[in-house]
């Protein structure tokens, strides 16, 4: 057992009811025909997204299907504009009036992107759409997504969802929706890279550090170990290491991982941006198999992922019961804010107290210091100085000069001013970074601003020396 302070996993939602029922998926090869169609239909669109054909094989299953436009006014690109589409359809719940909706989301990637393809993911979803179609058991309207342009696709899809806008207003034009489901409750956005699986990565990090709800985690790796697919965090399988020292090392690594990736602030696959709305979701990333062993087909990733839908059919309310805060060194343990908080506000406490004793000597009386004897004056009064005595007598020997500490505001305020001022020009730097790289170097933009904040990080490091 490792030495590091974790639980394991457990469901809080007894709503899930995970793996209760057995599974029935039997798509999988419609999903093998669906892939040799996607793939011969890609050839002819090497840089753009197949709309005639997914919106025709969405139709097909009788399903309510939209196209969705958008326009990112690039905002250091002197007018530049990017204009994406989205395609999705509705299953409408039959056993509900429309209240409620579960996201099932794939980023088309063309075979010239630089990115790894999500077509077999597509296949999949064109499988699960066909088979969830002739179910009669949905409590909710489930929506199938395919995105353009990775993140940027999924956030004008979701601003135009909600009728909001995120962030500086004329920048993402999100555009207009035609069709729209219920409130959604929760997504999975699949990624899956061959039609044969090694393992499937569990990605929870979203913008700005956020994490779904632990329940969703839990479910998923659940699924994933009920149909024998190899499941993995942080591309990190769990260890059985007999050494307590390499298991702690194995643990205390994913554990790092996972704290890196949030400090980054960015997410780490395009589920990232359904939390900031409310939506629990997470990203399952299947690399192909490269190793010996059994591959995870069609037939039991279709199988995970109706597990999954099913058990998300059955939440009476939205996810609550479980963390939002956590942090996971395996895929079946995980470290609560209950744990980690602590440490934390001890290393803040100490940090306080050494500031409350220093507001309290600056609230000694000036008058009362100057009056008493210089040999009774407190150490808060006084500043040890040691000088060398300048006569050479003694050997080497010191003498100790008392000073009367003032204490003033100004510098202080002063430094404060002036981090603050530094800190919104650099926040709006990255517009004239751009202007004098283009104008000037005919560069980039990003190596523009690379180069610009290189720049004024020395100038700011040599200031200091320069005025002293």
């Amino acid at each position: 057992m490792s030495t590091i302070p974790n639980e394991g996993t457990y469901f809080s939602e007894n709503a899930l009811l995970p793996g209760l029922v057995k599974g029935d998926f039997d798509e999988d090869m419609t999903a093998k025909n669906y892939q040799s169609e996607l793939l011969e239909e890609s050839s002819r669109y090497p840089d753009s997204v197949p709309y005639p054909w997914l919106l025709a094989k969405f139709r097909q299953l009788s399903l309510d299907v939209y196209t969705h436009n958008f326009t990112l006014n690039y905002p250091l690109g002197y007018g530049t504009k990017y204009t994406g589409k989205n395609v999705y359809a509705i299953l409408r719940a039959p056993r509900s009036a429309s209240t409620e909706a579960l996201v099932l989301s794939v980023p088309y990637r063309s075979p010239s992107s630089a990115h790894p393809g999500t077509m077999p993911s597509i296949a999949l979803m064109l499988s699960l759409a066909k088979f969830f179609r002739r179910q009669k058991y949905w409590a909710k309207d489930v929506i199938f997504l395919v995105t353009e342009h990775e993140q940027l696709g999924v956030q004008a899809w979701l601003e135009a969802y909600h009728q909001t806008t995120c962030g500086r207003s004329g920048v993402l034009d999100h555009g207009d929706m035609t069709g729209r489901g219920g409130a959604i409750q929760a997504a999975i956005n699949l990624e899956l890279h061959a039609e044969k699986i090694g393992h499937v990565d569990v990605k929870v990090e979203g913008l700005n550090g956020q994490l779904p709800n632990l329940d969703l985690v839990n479910l998923v790796h659940r699924m994933c170990s009920k149909e024998g697919v190899k499941h993995t965090f942080k591309n990190r399988e769990n260890s059985n290491h007999r050494d307590p020292m390499k298991e702690w090392f194995h643990q205390l690594k994913t554990l790092m991982a996972m704290v890196t990736t949030q400090a980054t602030g960015i997410p780490n696959g395009n589920h990232g941006l359904f939390h900031r709305f409310g939506i629990e979701a997470v990203t399952l990333e299947g690399f192909e198999k490269k190793e010996k062993g059994s591959p995870a087909v069609f037939y039991q990733l279709g199988r995970v992922m109706e597990g999954l839908f099913r058990s998300l059919n059955n939440l009476l309310e939205r996810f609550h019961q479980s963390y939002f805060f956590y942090l996971q060194p395996t895929t079946d343990r995980y470290i609560s804010i209950g744990m980690y908080m602590p440490p934390l506000g001890l290393l803040c406490a100490a940090l306080l107290i050494k500031a409350f004793g220093l507001w309290l000597r600056m609230q000694k009386d000036p008058a009362d210091s100057a009056s008493a004897p210089a040999g009774r004056k407190g150490d808060e009064d006084i500043l040890e100085v040691d000088k060398e005595e300048q006569s050479g007598e003694g050997d080497g020997a010191y003498s100790v000069e008392q000073q009367v500490v003032n204490f003033s505001l100004v510098p202080v305020g002063v430094a404060v001013l002036a981090t603050h001022i530094l800190g919104v020009a650099l926040l709006s730097a990255p517009r004239p970074f751009t202007t004098v790289g283009l104008e000037w170097g005919g560069l980039a933009t990003e190596t523009s601003i690379y180069v610009g904040y290189v720049v004024a990080a020395l100038v700011m490091i040599l200031i200091p020396l320069l005025a002293s």
